[in-house]
């Protein structure tokens, strides 16, 4: 909202509203789009490193995660550089054609913002006054202004230029955060690594696949002998729904069928590539739970 507001959001001619759409999933939140009556944030959560050590909670860091980070900074160059659009992981619903420059004629809205003046130094203190509160400090100015003069040399574009300095600072530890930012150039130590206790223990280790694990293709009906009243087994509905990328039964890993009982199937298979997995199920190691939702 900072960024849409400072440099001037125009909507094209003809556009009533700005509708921008998943955001949720993109950045961890969207206004009048909280999860539950209780927000975004559970008012217990704790991070590692100094805030953790310290017992202090940060119930806002819950979204701070690698992927809301890495979709925030995506929608941002998004928005710069074609306007709120889809293109390259934009905030926006319109799938207009990206092509640089954020005009009116590629986008339902995009950011008219144009500097006092166009030397370096101007520009620089512009985005730093509006994007940060004038807390961009001379080290990271000097960085954004030879980006922006080099821009400009290489491509006679002052646009284009632009666009690459505001990307910068929206990039800056300044434009995330409210404090005044101290770079000391040194390296941050490296924490030692916990040093066991020799002492025995079971652990429970959950492996959550975000849709990065097709289930139905990893722990599949191998021998089955029982039908349904349509005289097909288990195994038959799974290729008649899984078509082309059903897998062979030749080609799974059979598990041990003395450790399954009461399930359709006389045993089960797992994907070929999962040999691990089908060891460490026959070794008592390792447990299903299907269909878990």
């Amino acid at each position: 909202m900072n960024v849409m507001k400072s440099l001037e959001l125009q909507k094209a001619e003809g556009e009533s509203i700005l509708k921008m759409v998943n955001l949720d999933q993109k950045i961890g939140e969207m206004a009048h789009c909280f999860p539950s009556v209780f927000s975004f944030y559970l008012p217990e959560y704790e991070t590692g490193g100094r805030i953790g050590a310290a017992s202090l909670v940060a119930p806002e860091a819950m979204i701070t995660d690698m992927p809301t980070q890495i979709s925030l900074l995506n929608g941002m160059f998004s928005l710069i550089d074609y306007g709120m659009s889809t293109c390259y992981g934009g905030f926006g619903a319109s799938n207009t054609h990206c092509s640089k420059g954020s005009g009116p004629e590629r986008a339902p809205a995009y950011l008219s913002f144009a500097p006092s003046a166009t030397d370096a130094d101007s520009v620089v203190n512009d985005l730093s006054l509006l994007l940060t509160g004038g807390r961009l400090d001379e080290y990271s100015k000097e960085i954004i202004k030879n980006a922006y003069i080099a821009k400009l040399n290489e491509s006679g574009d002052e646009g284009a230029a632009l666009r690459l300095a505001e990307q910068l600072v929206v990039s800056c530890p300044e434009f995330h955060a409210t404090n005044i930012v101290h770079k000391t150039g040194e390296l941050r130590a490296e924490a030692p690594a916990p040093q066991g206790s020799g002492a025995p223990y079971k652990a429970v280790v959950f492996v959550m696949f975000g849709g990065g694990c097709d289930s139905y293709n990893m722990l599949v009906p191998h021998t089955c002998t029982i039908e349904n009243d349509a005289n097909e087994t288990l195994y038959d509905e799974y290729v008649g729904i899984r078509d082309v990328v059903a897998l062979a039964v030749e080609d799974l890993n059979e598990l041990n069928g003395t450790l399954i009982t009461n399930q359709a199937c006389e045993t089960f298979g797992t994907h070929p590539q999962l040999k691990t997995v089908q060891e460490m199920f026959d070794e008592r190691d390792l447990l299903f739970f299907a269909n878990a939702g």
